[in-house]
């Protein structure tokens, strides 16, 4: 139960991020969304608020953000990505 914090996004190397269903709550932090090594990210079935982010890693194949309180169209750039699954 919590919130997802932006310092999470400094991580050196940060590739597989799973987070699904643990109460988190607030918002994706926009450091996370710039990380440029994130291949899978995975916060399905929490309480997460806000726009559908846009992520920057040109690597991702894995995006779950189902069951949460999203707004906003999936942006082009998940599921664009060779191969991706969104």
């Amino acid at each position: 139960i919590g919130t997802i914090p932006s310092e999470v996004g400094s991580l050196d190397d940060l590739a597989y991020l799973y987070l699904s269903g643990n109460n988190i709550h607030g918002i994706i932090p926009v450091t996370i969304t710039q990380q440029n090594q994130l291949v899978h990210f995975d916060v399905g079935e929490n309480i997460i608020r806000g726009e559908v982010p846009i992520f920057k890693s040109p690597i991702i194949k894995v995006v779950n953000l189902s069951r949460n309180h999203l707004t906003g169209s999936i942006p082009d750039n998940i599921g664009d990505t060779g191969g991706s699954e969104a």
